[in-house]
């Protein structure tokens, strides 16, 4: 009798043990291809990649004559300069806010608005 009761015990334990890792194991696979996302000065940035929730395109930038005035740079420097311009005309009124920024080459970039 108390033979029994322990190999339920343990059966039970073994099952809890299986569907907590198997679980664990889907979740992993979910998040494959998934990165956390660095911000600029509030603003999500996205660079060779795209958020995974839906947004909506508020404005096209390019800083292609500004960094020819400058010459070589970082692709660091060349997105720390496109947020800081669109935040500059986001507080000016010349665009509406906007939640992050993608860009795939430093110099032309898509500001977005996630959709709530």
């Amino acid at each position: 009798m108390v033979k029994n009761i322990l190999i339920a015990k343990l059966t039970g334990a073994l099952f809890v043990i299986l569907l907590s890792s198997s679980t664990s194991f889907a979740q992993d696979l979910d998040k494959k291809g998934l990165a956390k996302v660095q911000k600029v000065q509030g603003k999500e940035v996205y660079i060779m990649s795209e958020p995974v929730k839906e947004y909506d395109v508020i404005e096209t930038i390019n800083t292609q004559v500004m960094q020819s005035l400058t010459g070589d740079a970082s692709i660091e420097k060349m997105v720390k300069t496109m947020v800081e311009r669109a935040n500059n005309k986001e507080k000016k009124g010349k665009i509406k806010p906007f939640d992050a920024i993608i860009t795939s080459d430093g110099e032309t970039a898509i500001l977005i608005k996630f959709k709530e």
